[in-house]
């Protein structure tokens, strides 16, 4: 089913130079697009808060982001590529992607982990911008199965590993007491 998937987003690619182009910017460049985004709503301040409190909550937020992104790229993604290597589409069948991309495990994807990683995150903080972080991200997904760096599974197995983590995340800062002023 995976290759099946994957014939029908790929078939994609080559088409025409305007989706190539747009199956590009998506795949390799939406992921710094997003980074900027994610900070932007950071430090952004909370319409409820004023001074000194502002300054708190956007570091918890940025905090928050950054933990949300290193759990899931940095600890399950890598943990999960230790044990389960799974060669990418383009050297499982012999063809040029759309980007370069090295031979490393493709599954799973880490960029999928770290944007719904960013994308759950960003729904705690503010559900309107998470809500456009989980379409951008969706796109990066299928935008590197088209290019041809990634499975479907790929991108579902690291979808699910950065909502994971940002949802462990979020249930581990919330259990920290927070220190009251007297």
């Amino acid at each position: 089913m995976d290759t099946v998937v994957f014939n029908f987003f790929h078939s994609l690619a080559r088409v025409s130079t305007i989706g190539d182009w747009l199956a590009i910017v998506a795949a390799d460049y939406l992921p710094w697009a997003l980074a900027l985004a994610a900070l932007a709503l950071a430090f952004r301040t909370p319409p409820h808060l004023a001074g000194g409190r502002a300054s708190i909550k956007k570091a918890e937020h940025v905090i928050f982001l950054t933990l949300a992104i290193l759990v899931s790229r940095g600890l399950i993604t890598e943990a999960v590529r230790y044990f389960v290597g799974r060669a990418r589409p383009f050297i499982t069948l012999q063809f040029e992607p759309l980007i370069e991309q090295s031979a490393t495990s493709a599954f799973p994807s880490g960029h999928a982990a770290a944007l719904f990683a960013l994308a759950m995150a960003a729904w705690f903080i503010n559900r309107k911008w998470g809500y456009w972080f989980f379409a951008l991200a969706l796109i990066n997904g299928v935008a590197r199965v088209i290019v041809g760096v990634h499975w479907p599974t790929d991108v579902l197995a690291g979808a699910v590993a950065g909502v994971v983590s940002a949802l462990a995340v979020h249930l581990f800062l919330v259990k920290i007491p927070k220190q009251t002023s007297s």
